[in-house]
């Protein structure tokens, strides 16, 4: 039974990074495009736990270990792709706008993607509200933040 799970999960994973390379060919997959690209470190790690479990077990090691390769490159591409961009990307940026160090006043990063901010997060501060009060509806005051 349990052999039969690790394939099926496996096989999952797989389609999951197919959608990393090709375009989605349905409304509802969108989402889980998006998801997969966006996020496709965790897709690689819950990859990369399923390979290791399919090292350890016989029935359907091959298949298993094909289709887990697979996914963990194409589950890279992302994450690849948004580094070749991210490396020169503040040069191009200057060059092509003609934009100055002094005219950059809001939240602005050098290096636009990293490996370690993309698993803790860009370290942006809150930002503060107001709350407008625009119309009084039956009594209900009705606000807008």
């Amino acid at each position: 039974m349990w052999n039969m799970f690790r394939l099926i999960t496996v096989i999952l994973l797989f389609l999951c990074s197919l959608l990393t390379i090709f375009p989605v060919p349905a409304k509802q997959l969108w989402y889980l495009a998006v998801a997969v690209t966006e996020f496709s470190w965790i897709f690689l790690i819950f990859a990369g736990l399923t390979l290791t479990w399919s090292l350890r077990r016989v029935k359907f090691r091959i298949v298993s270990i094909f289709l887990g390769i697979l996914s963990i490159i194409f589950f890279l591409f992302p994450i690849i792709g948004a580094w070749f961009i991210g490396r020169d990307l503040d040069s191009r940026l200057k060059k092509t706008f003609a934009v100055k160090e002094s005219d950059l006043n809001t939240f602005h990063e050098h290096q636009p993607y990293s490996l370690t901010r993309m698993l803790t997060g860009t370290g942006s501060k809150k930002v503060s509200h107001t709350t407008y009060e625009y119309a009084v509806h039956t009594g209900v005051n009705l606000t807008l933040d």
